[in-house]
This record gives structure tokens, sequence and C-alpha cells, in this order.
């Protein structure tokens, strides 16, 4: 029986770092991509963002430019006592770029935000360029026909809608998932300052250029700096526990004061409350332990990166998870898997490929989830950090950095084969 490949026209509901790298992905693969993105677009939020090996590697793979994103390299990490500062234990990361082929990178999100968005719509790249339409808030989905209607009343439907929408997905609901969700133990500021202002504050060397710093407690108080745009910004995570049944405000841009970010941490190194005192951006954000989806795709609709597993931040892995996903669906949506037989009905194809799908990521991305829960009570659970004391399971470097997801396709298509 004749097979043939079928470019697919595809509505991206998100335009964020999830959303972009899933448009640049499936726009190689062949397909028509048009990214729906309810904000106007003024670009993302100065945090930080680490990208170790196993989210970077597919940037350099779809040709990003990578460099334009102003990166780190990330070579060390340094612990430092809470009360003083003192170092009291540091190590370097470890050729990444030897073991796996890429270097742990650090960018300021703004950064990475552009090159993404570049690379989905410039002209000169693989594939058909990217659309963006802007000012579209999803509002309803018909997941059968995959028709998606936005505020402002506009209606479109496309062969397949990913639901790139971030924490508080509208899409996720439209496929019938309820999160089983809690309030995590702790919350955090996000906070940012320029290297040049923290130089002229005369504290020494913090914020190393080539480091992740931590400053930690006994408990879940951490203070995290690392840098982006080529190390002439510090950023900075200012993690602090609290009641999991007081309810607080949520959202990513709630504003704090510099007043109410030191008041939080009494204790720390007075050079800290310097940066405190003289950071820009301060944000709070509500953090939150979800429990893995049963399934993350349905009809013509599938979930991509915080809206199929969000998870705390404390393995650097938010990113890559999502990035992941958009390899997968790159290759599951390929012109070696994609084939839809002669007179076959389309939507059998692309329900096959959704399967595939939540066969290569679901799974993966759960035991993240996890790790990252663990390792916000306990540093040791850190992947690549010291493993005494931590509990059975505990994901390596090598699970993460050195998995190799075309060869598990490739044997979940094998064994497709065998039960046929």
């Amino acid at each position: 029986m004749a097979t043939s490949f079928k470019p697919l026209r595809i509505a991206m509901v998100g335009g964020g770092l999830g959303g972009l790298s899933a448009a640049i992905s499936l726009r190689q693969a062949g397909h028509i991509v048009t990214i729906y993105e309810r904000h106007d677009f003024a670009g993302e939020v100065g945090a930080g963002i680490g990208v170790p090996p196993n989210g970077g590697k597919w940037l350099h793979k779809w040709g990003v430019d990578v460099a334009a994103g102003l990166p780190v390299v990330i070579k060390k990490l340094i612990i430092h006592k809470w009360e003083t500062g003192e170092v009291i234990a540091a190590a370097p990361l470890g050729d990444f770029k030897g073991m796996f082929g890429y270097d742990t990178l650090g960018f300021q999100r703004c950064d990475l935000h552009r090159i993404l968005l570049n690379a989905a719509l410039e002209k000169m790249g693989k594939g058909v360029p990217c659309v963006l339409v802007t000012g579209h808030k999803a509002v309803e989905i018909d997941v059968g026909l995959g028709k998606v209607t936005f505020e402002n009343g506009e209606v479109v439907e496309a062969d397949l809608v990913v639901g790139a929408d971030g924490i508080h997905s509208r899409i996720r609901g439209a496929i019938g998932i309820v999160p089983d969700m809690k309030q995590a133990s702790s919350c955090a500021y996000r906070h940012v300052m320029s290297k040049e202002k923290a130089r002229s504050l005369g504290l020494g060397e913090l914020g190393l250029s080539d480091a992740l710093e931590f400053w930690t407690t006994s408990g879940t108080d951490r203070f995290v700096i690392g840098t982006g745009h080529g190390g002439e910004v510090l950023c900075m995570f200012s993690f602090f526990p609290i009641d999991p049944e007081r309810k607080e405000k949520d959202g990513w841009h709630t504003e704090a004061t510099a007043e109410q970010l030191v008041a939080t941490f009494p204790t720390i190194d007075p050079r800290i409350h310097q940066l405190m005192l003289n950071s820009e951006d301060i944000k709070v954000w509500r953090l939150y332990v979800y429990e893995p989806f049963p399934y993350w795709t349905r009809g013509k609709v599938a979930l991509l990166g915080d809206a199929a597993h969000p998870m705390l931040p404390d393995q650097t892995q938010g990113y890559c998870q999502a990035v992941e996903d958009a390899a997968a669906l790159g290759f599951v949506f390929s012109e070696k898997y994609f084939q839809v037989n002669e007179g076959q009905n389309l939507q059998t194809a692309i329900g096959r490929a959704l399967q595939r799908y939540e066969r290569v990521r679901m799974k993966r991305a759960a035991a993240v989830q996890d790790a990252a829960v663990r390792a916000r009570e306990d540093l040791r659970e850190r992947i690549g950090w010291a493993a005494e004391g931590a509990k059975p399971g505990k994901l390596t470097v090598e699970d993460i950095s050195g998995y190799d997801m075309e060869a598990h396709l490739a044997e979940i298509v094998a064994r497709e084969t065998k039960v046929i």
C-alpha cells in the first residue's frame, strides 16, 4: 500500500520558550505552523534560565543562533555558608561538552526568547517560516475538529493544535485534565541586577560568569546566583519556606519590593542584602507540586511544556523538558515516521503519532518532576550532585544528558511492529 508524508496545518497556542521551540521543530519537520500568542509580545521577562546539554543540543541541531543569545558556559558549582558567605564547597561541573557534546548554558530569558523567535520566523531556515499572531487568547477548543476560538472572536481550524499555554493552560482543561496539585512548601523571589552595578557596590567576586552559586541552610532557604547576557547580568532566585495551607497571590509577574525581599531573609550574608536592596524587576514566583497527568493528548490536541508537566525549578529542567517535548513532536511528525497510508483517514495517522509522543515523553517527564520535588527539600538530590543520603532511583547526569531520544522512539516503533 502506498504511503506518503502529509504536511499539517498546526496551531501553536502559546509563544513562550516551549511553544517557539516546538514551532521550530515542527517547521523543520515540514509542517505549516501558526503561533497564537495572547500577549502583544513585548518580550520575555529578565529572569535567568539554565539550559543543560539535553536541552541545548536541540537548539544546536535546529540551527538556532545560540551565540546570539549571549549565553554563559556554566563550568562550576559553588556553595556558600548562609550567614557569612564563606565558601564551603566548590566543584567543577564536569566536561559536559566532552561527555555529551554540549555545554551547560546560562541565558537571560529575554535573550533566549529572542533567538528562538528569530529561528521560528526567519525566511532562511529549513521549512516554511512560522507565522506569529499576537493578541489572541484562546477561550474555547473543539478537540475533535481542532477548532480554536479566541477572545477577540476569531476562529481557526487546524489539523493539530499544540497547547503550549503554560502552567494555567486552558488547552489542558479542554482535553479534560483536572490537575492534582498542591502549593509547594516554598515560594521564591526572582530578581536581576547588572554586573556593572554589582561591581560598584564593592562586594567582591559575587556572580562569577562561569559558576552557579548557592547560599543554603539546613532547611529549604536558598539563594541562587547565575549570570546571563554574556555574564553582564546577575540573575537571582531567593527561595523561602511558607505554610502550604496559606493561600499566596498567584502568578509569574507579581511585583515585590527590595525591602520585602530583605525582610524575608534576615540572617543571610550581609553582602546578599546589598544585592537584594539594589535588585531590579523583583517578582514573587509561586511554586506548585503537580502529580503527573494521565494523558497529554486527545483528538487533534497535544500538550507541551508547563501545560503538560509543570515542575519545580530545582533540577534546571523545566525548559529542557519542554525542548524535549518539542523535539519529540518533530520526530513523531517527521517524514520518517508520519506516513499516511493511501485512503487512510488523516486523523488516524495523527492519533498514532500522538500516542508515540506520549510513550516517548510521559514517563521521562514524570521522573524529572519527581526529581525536582526531591531536590526542593534536599540539595543532595540535584542531578549530578553528591548522591550520599539520596533516595534510591536518583536520576544521574548520564540519565538526563546522555539520553538518546531518537533511539528510544525507534524502540517504541519497533515494539509496535512486533505487536502487529
